[in-house]
């Protein structure tokens, strides 16, 4: 399967894509220093600046389009102009080009404040706009990155349209792996709740034989992370880095996350935005705007499979 990316950034949907053998042929984004990350990695990738410039004249057909188009005018942390702001408003644009290039999927990402925009107008136009450029079916739900392996919270809707077929269950939902037996599996809840409930808050409990384990979900639900990521929450997975008193164990503060440590918890491998003598301010907004890769593999993976 081939793969384009539109509000491409520093490649999040086509390094997990890749991970699961479908190739990017070409991606689209105004921003400079995301042009140098991905020539930087990809030398023979199609590159175009500008949504706007850009149509089925010039775009090679692909079988998905991903675009995580700009969230500001849509998150609960701006102005909230929704998709009649400046640059969500460019959401209408990616739909021109899904309408020109008729893919077979198409996805697109976005802040949960999306449902809210607008009193959950925009939302609708959204669905609207996907229904209208011709999806046959089209999905979508709130994915946690903390769930796909990486630590960090961070929410994202993934909304999917299938312009082929009816697989947009299977990608998004994975119904075959549910459970069937609701009351072993209640049972089941039911113990694990109760070991839960009763060792969070300390950092170790008791394993087989009697030895001393990490209790991850006591350890890790402790307390609330300090710190930020970029503008964003990092959430209460990740453990502070702290600087301590290099005479004694008394904590002195809390340091900046590093860039290496950004592109961890964003999924991406080491040193990925490191190219072309490109500065860590920039380095922090790429990856604060970048797309988890740890979620697109799962996406990838789960698309190659309901396409067999």
């Amino acid at each position: 399967m081939t793969h384009g990316e539109l509000f491409a950034g520093i490649s999040g949907f086509g390094l997990g894509f890749e991970a699961n053998g479908i190739e990017t042929l070409w991606a689209v984004d105004i921003d400079k220093n995301c042009k140098r990350v991905q020539k930087h990695h990809y030398l023979d990738r199609l590159w175009f600046d500008d949504v706007c410039t850009v149509d089925k004249h010039n775009l090679p057909y692909v079988d998905i389009i991903s675009f995580g188009s700009p969230c500001q005018d849509l998150s609960i942390a701006g102005k909230r102009g929704g998709l009649k702001g400046e640059r969500s408003g460019l959401f209408f644009e990616a739909i021109r080009i899904v309408r020109e290039l008729k893919p077979a999927i198409a996805i697109w990402e976005n802040v949960p404040g999306a449902f809210s925009s607008n009193s959950g107008r925009d939302f609708l136009a959204v669905i609207t706009a996907f229904r209208e450029c011709g999806a046959r079916q089209f999905g979508w739900r709130t994915i946690d990155a903390q769930y796909c392996g990486v630590p960090q919270r961070r929410r994202r809707i993934i909304l999917i349209a299938d312009f082929r077929g009816e697989r947009v269950g299977r990608i998004l939902f994975k119904p075959e792996s549910m459970c069937r037996d609701f009351t072993e599996s209640k049972k089941a809840g039911k113990d694990v709740a109760f070991t839960l409930n009763t060792h969070t808050g300390s950092s170790s409990c008791k394993g087989e034989g009697g030895i001393n384990t990490t209790l991850i979900a006591g350890t890790l639900n402790s307390g609330a992370h300090p710190g930020g990521f970029n503008g964003q929450d990092v959430g209460n997975l990740v453990v502070p880095p702290l600087t301590c008193d290099p005479y004694g164990d008394k904590i002195s503060g809390v340091r900046r996350l590093t860039p290496v440590e950004c592109e961890r918890l964003q999924g991406f491998p080491r040193d990925w935005t490191l190219a072309d003598g490109i500065p860590d301010s920039a380095r922090y907004r790429m990856l604060g705007n970048a797309v988890n890769v740890a979620v697109t593999k799962r996406l990838g993976k789960n698309i190659v499979e309901a396409n067999r």
